[in-house]
C-alpha cells in the first residue's frame, strides 16, 4: 500500500467501518487501491457482496499499515 493510498483510506475510514454508501468516485478509488495491493484484480462494481469483500481486505491492510 502506498502512503497516498493510506492517506486516502485514513481520510475515508468511515467507508471501512460502517455501512456507508459510496459515491462513484469513492467506489472507483476503493477498487483502484484494491487492485494495487491484491494479486486478484477486480473491476469496479456496485455489487454489495463484492464491495464488502474488497472493503474487508482494505480494512485488514489498513490496520496492518497503521501498526507499522
Amino acid at each position: 500500500m502506498t502512503d497516498t493510498d493510506y492517506q486516502w483510506l485514513l481520510a475515508n475510514r468511515a467507508l471501512m467501518y460502517s455501512s456507508t454508501r459510496t459515491t462513484p468516485q469513492q467506489g472507483h478509488m476503493i477498487f483502484d487501491i484494491y487492485n494495487r495491493i491484491s494479486p486478484k484484480k477486480m473491476a469496479y462494481t456496485t455489487c454489495g457482496s463484492c464491495v464488502r469483500t474488497v472493503v474487508g481486505l482494505l480494512r485488514q491492510e489498513f490496520e496492518k499499515y497503521t501498526q507499522l
